[in-house]
């Protein structure tokens, strides 16, 4: 086997990746020296689907409508303007959305008060200490 094709060049549009072979092995379950005999040409990919598989794996495509544009990299999920968001963002991004339910469940809380403290001439309301 030539040395300069122990790679897939896989190309979707104007994106192209190279796909080690061991790489596409894993991916599709198969042995290294079934892709090396695909690359070789001495034998045919299995199906269509296994280009497919590499394809959506190497160029990090996600296959569903909703989520055209965006694409998966490494450890990064990219959004069509090319914005990215890790691991570390992602978790962050649920402890943000469940400190602004909190603030929101607060604000709810004191405009209530706010309310009843109009309707009486009178008010004395208690915030809570921040944990």
């Amino acid at each position: 086997m030539n040395k300069y094709y122990k790679h897939l060049e896989i190309k979707s549009g104007p994106k192209a990746t190279h796909i080690d072979t061991e790489t596409a092995a894993k991916w599709l379950g198969r042995n290294v020296r079934t892709i090396e005999r695909w690359i070789d040409g001495n034998q045919k990919p299995c199906c269509k689907s296994a280009y497919e598989i590499l394809k959506l794996r190497g160029l990090g495509i996600i296959p569903l409508d909703t989520w055209d544009g965006w694409t998966i990299t490494q450890d990064k999920l990219y959004n069509p303007d090319g914005l990215f968001f890790d691991q570390g963002i992602l978790n962050a991004y649920q402890v943000n959305l469940a400190l602004l339910r909190e603030l929101k469940n607060e604000n709810r809380t004191l405009r209530e008060a706010t309310k009843l403290c109009a309707a009486n001439d009178f008010c004395f309301v208690e915030r809570r200490k921040a944990e």
